[in-house]
């Protein structure tokens, strides 16, 4: 029941605005009707997250995706993932990182994500990501214990907790009985918990 409006109209933010659909100059009954909303800014945000070396190998793979929801909360917008904040800002297809699903990550990282709703609007943030070092425990592999004595075993200094497979929760433990044995330590970080097994032997 409107004005017909030209092509060249300025969009208006909140304005609603109703299409219909002509095929032979027969035109459509129903309207579509359309709401604007011109978005001034993405609602997107720096995420910073910490994660174990598991591998005990200075590197892990992650799945960059894994993090979108961290970001932003919108589940409409799209994500590209870049080296530098100039390749993000420019579309720099040398500095994109394709491989997004199974990146290799070495100590800690900044990673650029262009992130774009549906109107090509776009806002760069980073996902700063930071590998830590397992704890280490200092135990040989073989331990020597003389018969009818006890062997003094140390896991380290430093950790925020030790777990036995004696289930003693102490830094040392005394063994007189040769066999396998096994230990893990806990570091606490800020937002994480990282961990180390170490299995040894206690032989006569």
């Amino acid at each position: 029941g409107g004005n017909l409006l030209p092509g060249t109209t300025p969009l208006l933010d909140g304005q609603t605005y109703y299409a219909s659909q002509s095929v032979n100059d027969c035109e459509s009954l129903t309207r579509l009707q359309v709401t604007v909303v011109i978005n001034t800014t993405l609602n997107a945000n720096d995420y910073s997250v910490q994660i174990c070396d598991i591998g005990e190998n200075n590197d892990e793979y992650v799945d960059l995706s894994d993090y979108d929801a961290f970001l932003t909360p919108s589940t409409s917008y799209f994500f590209h993932y870049y080296t530098s904040f100039s390749g993000a800002e420019n579309q720099t297809a040398a500095d994109e990182i394709i491989n997004y699903q199974n990146y290799q990550l070495f100590g800690a990282t900044t990673v650029y994500v262009r992130v774009t709703n549906q109107g090509s609007c776009y806002k760069v943030v980073e996902l700063e990501l930071d590998l830590l070092a397992p704890p280490v425990v200092p135990i040989l592999d073989a331990v020597p214990v003389c018969e009818g004595r006890s062997v003094i075993i140390d896991a380290g200094p430093g950790h925020d907790s030790y777990l036995w497979s004696t289930n003693e929760t102490t830094r040392t433990i005394s063994v007189t009985e040769p066999g396998a044995y096994a230990v893990t330590v806990a570091k606490n970080h800020e937002t994480v918990t990282c961990t180390t097994t170490k299995d040894f032997t206690v032989f006569l």
